[in-house]
């Protein structure tokens, strides 16, 4: 049985992808400092909070949040690949 698909991730090849970081974004907030980074892939991006807690909470120190944002991966060539595996 085939589910969706939905968080199916099956690569046709095993080529990494070189990414790297084009530009660094900060934002201070209350209670935290967010910095987002712009990678050279459209697909994806990094957004990291660093929180400050505050007297009184049970816990001193900080802690850190990363959040990776992944998709669309480019439609188009799933498509293709897709009708590839149907062919096969």
């Amino acid at each position: 049985m085939q589910h969706s698909g939905a968080y199916v991730f099956r690569p046709s090849n095993n080529t990494p992808v070189d990414t790297h970081v084009v530009k660094v974004e900060k934002a201070e907030f209350a209670g935290f400092t967010e910095f987002r980074l712009t990678l050279n892939i459209h697909w994806a991006k990094l957004v990291v909070r660093r929180a400050r807690r505050q007297e009184g909470d049970e816990e001193d120190g900080e802690e850190v949040e990363v959040d990776w944002h992944v998709g669309p991966i480019d439609g188009e060539k799933q498509k293709q690949q897709q009708q590839q595996q149907q062919q096969q």
